[in-house]
């Protein structure tokens, strides 16, 4: 491996998470995985291209053996992009034809290409991991994938999300750095954003807009469409983009804000919850009993706890206090986040797997109703081997807006 010109950290870094995912590979008797996703691609040798967007492009797949050996695989007219952005050796591309002078030798398509890095790594009747299961997708068009699979006829190929998910989903303290440091991004954005706020005046998309522009400002490299509510006829539609619709005007009306940028990839999800004017009895009762339950979900983490365990604690408090009908969260409380918003493991039922220290987490328990609208508070926070460390630290108290 090799420190390439526009690699984004440190050349340890990779080495630390290939040499993880090989041991991950190992445990499991995998000879060899390929990666063709964005963003497991971008996470495991750096590589990165602004086509990675575009439905005609292929910029590059990595095929790696468990013996660390890799190769990068991808079209001629992408391949000095991927030279200078991730971190493979220069004798390891494989770059296909696909216009200019061809090469003795060089494959003509993007299936040849892959093909021939099986050939090279040794890997052609070996047991084959691929981006099958949770969280993750194989990028490449179908044919592609089919012309792969029948000219393998002696691999076995296998669902490798576990093994990704288990270097992944534990975050190095570079990748912990990089979290705070978007927290710390968000938290801004968020108390600037309701500071922003006429009632009556702004819109949902235009807050949003303005919040993507401030992102930006502070060194953010994107940020998800995110789900800002503020208006009566909006309370029942999570994860709907913004409306142009103002902030409501009467008193009670709900504001929910939902998301976050992307600092050097990595993102932060929190939620803080407004009301224009005075909130209604049934508001406050209703956010009280959030806030408790999310404190009750804080209180478990530590490393050791099965993510189950945490989820069912909160989830036995809103039956306890009497709004499990309500609760829109009922078995699902939040998620792992880093590369992408949402990741895994999630804080789900049924997910047995026990938190460790370094995993970066986003807790959401939400109570909805038609007339109080979403009570809920989303916080970021990394596991330790005693508790957690909170990294959303804006105050959780109901926001004002007058």
């Amino acid at each position: 491996m090799r420190q390439s010109m526009l690699l984004e950290g440190p050349l340890s870094e990779y080495e630390q998470r290939i040499a993880r995912l090989t041991a991950e590979m190992k445990k499991v008797g995998m000879d060899g995985i390929l990666l063709s996703a964005p963003d497991n691609m971008r996470y495991f040798c750096g590589h990165r291209s602004i086509v990675w967007d575009s439905n005609v492009s292929m910029p590059g797949t990595l095929v790696l053996s468990a013996d660390g050996n890799m190769r990068l695989a991808g079209s001629q007219s992408n391949n000095p992009t991927a030279r200078m952005t991730a971190c493979v050796d220069e004798d390891c591309y494989i770059a296909y034809f696909n216009g200019g002078t061809r090469q003795p030798g060089q494959p003509s398509s993007y299936p040849e290409a892959i093909l021939q890095a099986f050939k090279e790594l040794g890997l052609e009747n070996g047991k084959i991991g691929m981006e099958w299961g949770r969280g993750c997708r194989v990028r490449m068009i179908h044919a592609d994938y089919e012309n792969i699979i029948a000219h393998m006829p002696h691999a076995n190929f296998v669902d490798a999300s576990n093994t990704i998910w288990a270097v992944r989903g534990v975050k190095s303290p570079y990748e912990q750095d990089l979290l705070r440091k978007v927290n710390n991004i968000n938290t801004k954005l968020y108390e600037h954003a309701y500071a922003r706020i006429v009632p009556g005046v702004t819109t949902e998309r235009g807050l949003y807009n303005s919040m993507v522009a401030e992102a930006y400002e502070l060194g953010c490299d994107s940020m998800l469409e995110m789900d800002v509510r503020g208006h009566k006829t909006r309370y029942g539609l999570p994860n709907c983009p913004p409306s142009d619709l103002p902030f409501g005007t009467e008193d009670g009306t709900s504001i929910m804000i939902d998301g976050g940028p992307s600092y050097k990839g990595y993102f932060s999800d929190i939620i803080r919850v407004g009301i224009i004017g005075k909130p209604t009895a049934e508001q406050e009762r209703l956010y009280k009993i959030a806030l408790e339950g999310h404190s009750i979900g804080m209180s478990k983490l530590r490393a050791g706890v099965l993510i189950s365990d945490v989820v069912a604690a909160v989830d036995a408090y809103y039956e306890k206090a009497g709004v499990s009908d309500i609760n829109q969260t009922k078995g699902w409380i939040g998620h792992s986040i880093g590369l992408n918003v949402h990741e895994y493991p999630c804080l789900e039922a049924g997910e047995d797997t026990p938190l460790q220290a370094g995993m970066v987490m986003s807790m959401e328990p939400s109570l909805t109703t038609p007339t109080a609208g979403t009570m809920c508070l989303e916080q970021n926070f990394i596991v330790t081997e005693t508790g957690y460390e909170l990294l959303s630290k804006m105050p959780t108290e109901l926001v004002r807006v007058y």
